[in-house]
């Protein structure tokens, strides 16, 4: 039931997110990829097709659920987003990280979380 699926938010939508990130969270039943942020509006609509043809061939029919943002903020506004995937550059790992809680949500996101110790 849409329910008991985790609604996830990808903040940037680069190389690791496409190529490691998204891929390692769609593939769970559980879990759907509603939503994108990129500052660079091609990635942002290059990760739309991607996780829309994900699921397109998933489900055997088109799926057009994924709404894109040109600033993560207001991805994080947007409350059917459970959790986010931050795959930005290093050095906005902390301020992503910190807005994303502060909205409520989930975060996963690779090393570092700061910029020092």
């Amino acid at each position: 039931a849409p329910s008991t699926r985790i609604n996830i938010g990808a903040i940037g939508t680069g190389r690791i997110s496409r190529d490691h990130d998204m891929p390692g969270v769609w593939k769970y039943d559980d879990v759907r990829i509603i939503a994108a942020a990129d500052l660079d509006t091609n990635r942002v609509t290059d990760a739309k097709k991607l996780i829309e043809g994900y699921y397109s061939e998933q489900f055997g029919k088109p799926y057009t659920g994924v709404t894109t943002y040109q600033h993560y903020e207001d991805l994080l506004a947007n409350k059917d987003v459970d959790a986010v995937l931050i795959s930005t550059p290093d050095h906005w790992h902390a301020k992503n990280a910190i807005d994303a809680v502060r909205a409520g949500k989930d975060v996963y996101l690779q090393k570092p979380t700061s910029l020092t110790i």
